[in-house]
């Protein structure tokens, strides 16, 4: 495979990811607010909202992204296992991050959750091409 070719099989997975992001972003986001929208309040709210956000765009990201932006072949067993390890880390370092963020600035939860999700959206994305989706056979990228 070319410098070219890598170049534009990275970019139509980049494409594809953020194609997946938009919609796990609506869904994600929706999770979100209609937690904060609870009529209960209690410690960690904001984090608990992160957190089931996170898990229901888990599961959506997951079998998006391997079947349409990494078009993957190899077992779900070893990808999921991957994958899950990776959104734990994500989604429990993102909502520490969120909820102490949100203790400086509590009018601004909504552009914190977005800022946050921005820089971990990367993270995501480059993980999940270099570690969780990689061809097992040769260790190459999908």
């Amino acid at each position: 495979m070319t410098a070219a070719d890598r170049q534009r099989l990275i970019g139509g997975q980049a494409v594809r990811f953020l194609l997946v992001g938009t919609s796990n972003f609506l869904i994600g986001f929706t999770t979100f607010r209609l937690v904060l929208m609870l009529p209960v309040e209690f410690t960690f709210k904001v984090g608990t909202a992160q957190l089931c956000s996170y898990g229901v765009g888990t599961v959506w990201s997951f079998f998006c992204n391997r079947r349409f932006t990494f078009k993957s072949r190899e077992a779900v067993g070893g990808q999921l296992t991957r994958f899950v390890l990776l959104q734990a880390t994500l989604a429990a370092s993102s909502s520490v991050i969120i909820d102490a963020l949100v203790a400086v600035r509590p009018e601004s939860p909504s552009l914190i959750w977005v800022l946050v999700m921005g820089v971990v959206t990367v993270v995501n994305f480059t993980v999940c091409r270099t570690w969780v989706y990689r061809n097992r056979k040769d260790g190459a990228h999908v």
